[in-house]
C-alpha cells in the first residue's frame, strides 16, 4: 500500500467515525518527512508525517493519528506554549506541555473506537485518572517528574509527542519553515474551525448524546459573535457622532472671517468684502442619570473615565455636564476633562429623561451630541430631539435603552 493509499483509507475511517470532524480533516495539508519521528500538525494546519511510521500503523491507528492531530488543531494546543514563554527550562516543559495535552485528547477518546496503538500516551500508563484537562495533566507531570524522573523515561521510552512539531523544541525551526511555505492563514484556520462547530451542533441536534457536551459548548463559543470591548464601542460612537459636526474645512460663511479675496482699498475707493469659511463649534453635553438605581461610585466612574478620554482624544476643551432625576431639575454647568473623574453628584430621587432634553434647548451654545448615562429605566421622549445626536451609555444589571432612537453602548456588555 502506498502512502496516499493509507493517508485516504485513515481518513475514511476517520470521517465516518467522527463525521463533524470532517472539515478540519479535509483542511489538514500533508508533508511526508523523515525529520520527525511519528507525526504533528502546525499552527497553519500542516500535517507533517513521517511516511515510514505511517505505513506501520494499522488502517484504525492511522485513522486515530489524524483524529488525535485536528483535536491539536481545535484545541489551539499552540497557545499553551505562549503561554508559557517564561519558563525558566522551556526546553524541558514544552516536551512536558506536549504529553499532557497528548494525555487530555487521548483521554478524550477512549470510549469511541479508537486504537492508539503502541506509542499513543494514555492516562493510566502515569497512574493518572482519566477525564482531566490538558494543564490538570501537565501539573500532574511536572509533580511527578521530580520524584519518578528515571521510571517516567522508561515510561515515555517508546510513547512519541505530537503536536507543533512533535513537541520537541529542536524542531520549531522546521515547523516554521513548513508554515511560511504551505500553512494556512489564521483567518482560514478560524473558518474551518466555524466550519466543524457548524457540523457539531447540527450532528448533535441529529443524534443527541452521542458526542460529549463539551464540543457542544466548543462550538456554541466558536459561533458567537466576536464581541467588542465596550470602551472602543462607546469611544467609536462618540468619534462617529461627533464627526457629523467635524467637516474639516468649514460649512458655513461669516463676514466677521473676511476671505482672502477680499479687497479693502484706499479710504473713499471701492471695497469688496466676501464671508469667510468657518467650521462649526463642537458642543458636547454630558447628562447623568442621578436616581437612585444607579451606582455612582462603579458603573459611572468607569463610564466618566471613559467619556474624559474620548472628549480629549477629539479635542475638546470643554462640555456640558447635567445632572437629572425625576424629582431634581437639570443642573447644567461646564466642565473641563479632568473635572469629569472626581464629581459631587446631585439628586438621587426618581428616574425621568425628559427634563434633560428640555434643558438642553435652553443652552448656548446647544450641543449637537448628547451622552446620557442612565440604566435605561425611565421615561423618555417619544421623537428624537432635532439637530442633537444621542447615546445612551446604558449601565447597571438591569439596563435596557429606553426609546427606539439615538445610539447605544452596553457598559460592561
Amino acid at each position: 500500500m502506498s502512502i496516499e493509499e493509507k493517508m485516504m483509507m485513515a481518513r475514511m475511517i476517520m470521517r465516518a467515525e467522527a463525521q463533524y470532524f470532517t472539515a478540519a480533516l479535509m483542511g489538514l495539508i500533508p508533508y511526508y518527512t523523515e525529520e520527525v519521528p511519528t507525526c504533528a500538525v502546525t499552527k497553519g494546519m500542516v500535517l507533517i508525517i513521517n511516511p515510514t511510521y505511517l505505513l506501520s500503523l494499522t488502517d484504525m491507528q492511522a485513522a486515530t493519528r489524524l483524529w488525535h492531530e485536528v483535536q491539536h488543531v481545535l484545541r489551539d494546543s499552540f497557545e499553551m506554549f505562549s503561554s508559557y514563554d517564561k519558563v525558566a527550562d522551556m526546553m524541558a516543559f514544552m516536551d512536558v506541555a506536549n504529553r499532557g495535552q497528548d494525555l487530555a485528547i487521548n483521554s478524550s477518546g477512549r470510549t469511541g473506537p479508537w486504537d492508539f496503538g503502541p506509542d499513543g500516551l494514555l492516562p493510566a500508563q502515569f497512574g493518572f485518572p482519566e477525564g482531566l484537562t490538558a494543564q490538570e495533566y501537565i501539573l500532574l507531570l511536572l509533580d511527578d517528574q521530580g520524584k519518578q524522573q528515571q521510571q517516567k523515561k522508561e515510561k515515555w521510552g517508546g510513547c512519541h509527542g505530537c503536536g507543533s512539531a512533535s513537541g520537541k523544541p529542536a524542531d520549531k525551526e522546521l515547523e516554521e519553515k513548513i508554515d511560511a511555505q504551505m500553512g494556512r492563514a489564521p483567518s482560514d484556520v478560524k473558518e474551518i474551525e466555524r466550519q466543524v462547530a457548524r457540523d457539531i451542533i447540527k450532528h448533535n441536534a441529529k443524534y443527541p448524546g452521542t458526542m460529549t457536551g463539551a464540543w457542544e459548548e466548543w462550538a456554541k463559543a466558536k459561533l458567537e459573535p466576536a464581541k467588542v470591548p465596550w470602551e472602543q464601542k462607546f469611544a467609536n460612537m462618540v468619534r462617529h457622532c461627533l464627526a457629523v459636526y467635524t467637516p474639516g474645512g468649514g460649512v458655513d460663511n461669516s463676514y466677521q472671517h473676511p476671505a482672502r479675496r477680499s479687497y479693502v482699498g484706499p479710504i473713499g475707493s471701492p471695497s469688496v468684502l466676501y464671508p469667510g469659511p468657518v467650521d462649526p463649534v463642537i458642543e458636547a453635553a454630558l447628562i447623568l442619570d442621578t436616581s437612585g438605581s444607579m451606582g455612582i461610585s462603579t458603573d459611572i466612574a468607569i463610564a466618566l473615565r471613559e467619556m474624559r478620554a474620548v472628549v480629549e482624544s477629539v479635542g475638546q476643551r470643554e462640555c456640558w455636564l447635567l445632572e437629572v432625576d425625576a424629582e431634581e431639575a437639570a443642573k447644567a454647568r461646564r466642565v473641563t476633562p479632568p473635572e469629569l473623574i472626581s464629581l459631587n453628584i446631585h439628586g438621587r430621587g426618581g428616574t425621568d429623561f425628559r427634563p434633560a432634553f428640555t434643558a438642553i434647548e435652553k443652552l448656548n451654545p446647544k450641543p449637537s451630541v448628547a451622552i446620557y448615562m442612565t440604566d435605561g429605566m425611565g421615561p423618555a421622549p417619544t421623537n428624537k430631539p432635532a439637530n442633537l445626536e444621542v447615546i445612551w451609555c446604558l449601565v447597571g444589571e438591569g439596563r435596557k435603552a429606553p426609546t427606539s432612537w439615538g445610539h447605544v453602548v452596553h457598559v460592561k456588555d
